[in-house]
């Protein structure tokens, strides 16, 4: 009867152990999809950010100059 309540005891450990490690894989899993999100969102805005920056330098070399009294 004592070795049927140790294999059980056994069981459920490696149950427990099992779920928090496939809880933790998931958990991975999700973080480094989000961090692919957010690498794409940066170099998404880092591109409207510099075609902006040039479009503002261009409008900006088309002023007139003033001349200097």
């Amino acid at each position: 009867m004592t070795s049927a309540w140790l294999i059980a005891a056994v069981m459920a450990a490696c149950l427990f152990v099992g779920a928090l490690l496939m809880l933790n894989g998931y958990q991975w899993f999700r973080l480094r999809d989000q961090q692919k999100y957010y690498e794409g969102r940066l170099e998404e805005q880092s591109k409207v950010h510099g075609e902006r920056i040039k479009s503002i330098g261009q409008q900006l070399r088309n002023v007139p100059k003033r001349e200097v009294r």
